[in-house]
């Protein structure tokens, strides 16, 4: 698997997932070693970081999770005082 695919997929799993994922689990589903898992999901980290997106990846309770940009905030909370419908 190349390493953009990999990331693709790790993306798609925090996004989805909504709470925190560990490592483990991501390297059992992608199905590549644990130094390569957390050597992508460093990547990605520092990608978003750099980007400064709106978007976020943190290490926490052990695993990573997706977050929204702190700098995001008073849009995000305009949002959840809409009534959208909660879809992906």
């Amino acid at each position: 698997m190349e390493d953009q695919e990999a990331k693709s997929i790790i993306e798609a799993l925090l996004f989805m997932a909504g709470e925190p994922v560990t490592l483990d689990s991501i390297r059992k589903i992608i199905e590549i070693d644990k130094y390569n898992t957390e050597r992508l999901v460093k990547e990605l980290i520092n990608t978003y970081s750099i980007n400064n997106s709106g978007l976020f990846i943190v290490e926490v309770a052990e695993g990573y999770q997706m977050v929204t940009n702190p700098a995001c905030a008073p849009w995000v909370r305009k949002l959840l005082a809409t009534a959208v419908p909660k879809k992906l």
